[in-house]
């Protein structure tokens, strides 16, 4: 291990260790994450700057560090890739979705470095949350087909085992086929009523288990509000995917469609 990477992995686990980070469903240290993230990193290269950013990745996002600490203690080159995988939305942007699309677009722009330790990342946390949750897997693991649609330039290998591991976990919580993607930006139509507010975007809480099992209905997003909703009612559904050129961009409840105004 270099001078590098063994200063970035003490610093991280100080900085993770300060706040007691855990992780979500195991109550582990969060330091395993980092850990299991940099292992990754390092089957696929031996540069050191790239390894150093993969324990440091969550540390500006998660803790009080900063960029500027970053820069001090390791330099720029590592702090910009930190950067980099360093979520820029707030939750003053909107919802999660909304929030996901900005942070989407910051890491289109990465270099790929940056990308290769984010596909770490993401196939460490797609094993954990579908392991642990599948309602939310069900969220995640669109997110997750997103990302990978703008992390082609990261290593080949880890692009690959990303996928693969996509498509493991959503046949493991009996998701068929592959994941529609969430364009980076859509923009309906005026005269498309249902979604001109509302699209892309996906219910963490939208899900129950009888929802996973059952038969998904969807509407294309110029179908009127008022007509999905009638028809959720009818037919008991509570939750409904929206199509765009075919495809499902995303989820909406009976409830959002009831409280939202169209057009």
């Amino acid at each position: 291990m270099s001078d590098l990477v063994q200063r970035a992995q003490s610093f991280a686990t100080q900085a993770h260790q300060r706040i007691n980070q855990r992780r979500k469903y195991t109550n582990a240290p969060y330091t395993d994450h980092l850990a299991a993230t940099a292992k990754l990193v390092a089957t696929v290269t031996d540069d050191p700057m790239t390894i150093a950013a993969a324990w440091l990745h969550d540390a500006v996002e998660d803790t009080p560090v900063t960029i500027q600490d970053l820069q001090r203690e390791f330099g720029e080159e590592v702090a910009q890739l930190v950067l980099e995988l360093t979520d820029i939305s707030t939750p003053s942007e909107g919802n999660r979705a909304t929030r996901k699309a900005i942070d989407l677009r910051h890491l289109a722009a990465a270099s790929s470095r940056a990308k290769t330790v984010k596909l770490a990342d993401l196939i460490n946390n797609c094993t954990d949350v579908t392991k642990h949750d599948a309602r939310f897997a069900v969220v995640y693991l669109q997110e997750m087909a997103a990302l990978l649609e703008v992390l082609k330039e990261g290593h080949q290998d880890l692009y690959v085992l990303a996928h693969k591991t996509q498509s493991r976990c959503s046949k493991k919580i009996g998701i068929k086929g592959a994941l529609p993607n969430v364009p980076v930006e859509w923009e309906p139509h005026a005269s498309q009523t249902l979604f001109a507010s509302m699209v892309p975007r996906l219910f963490i809480d939208a899900f129950a288990a009888k929802d996973l099992a059952a038969e998904l209905f969807s509407f294309d997003a110029i179908i009127p509000s008022h007509e999905v909703s009638t028809f959720m009612e009818r037919e008991h559904q509570h939750v409904v995917g929206i199509r765009s050129e075919g495809r499902v961009v995303g989820f909406v409840r009976q409830d959002d469609l009831e409280s939202k105004t169209c057009g």
